[in-house]
């Protein structure tokens, strides 16, 4: 019974073809299923002053909820929007965890 990635249309990835090009991800997990719709994430991308810097970003599902994974152009901003995420508002919703993930070297620059 594990839940949908919400009927939101997952786009092709952004990145594709940019070698050497540094992303930072966020992993923001826990989110109600009510908030999974596109205008949300969005508006989120918005009101945290992120907007500019998404690259792309994709729902997951996962066993426990459905699970948001997005990638900006500069650490600033994934940082920005992971402090959005502890703003008391979000309490109301349960917990919501918000993390920048470790960096992944593109494979054009592995050793």
């Amino acid at each position: 019974n594990g839940q949908r990635a919400c009927g939101v249309e997952q786009p092709s990835s952004s990145t594709e073809g940019l070698t050497g090009f540094k992303t930072h991800s966020v992993l923001v997990e826990r989110l109600p299923p009510k908030l999974c719709h596109a205008v949300f994430f969005s508006a989120t991308f918005e009101h945290s002053g992120v907007l500019p810097s998404v690259l792309e970003y994709q729902v997951i599902p996962l066993a426990s909820a459905v699970a948001l994974l997005v990638d900006f152009s500069d650490r600033r901003a994934a940082e920005a929007y992971v402090e959005h995420f502890s703003l008391p508002l979000w309490a109301e919703h349960g917990v919501v965890k918000a993390k920048v993930l470790a960096p992944v070297r593109p494979a054009a620059q592995q050793p």
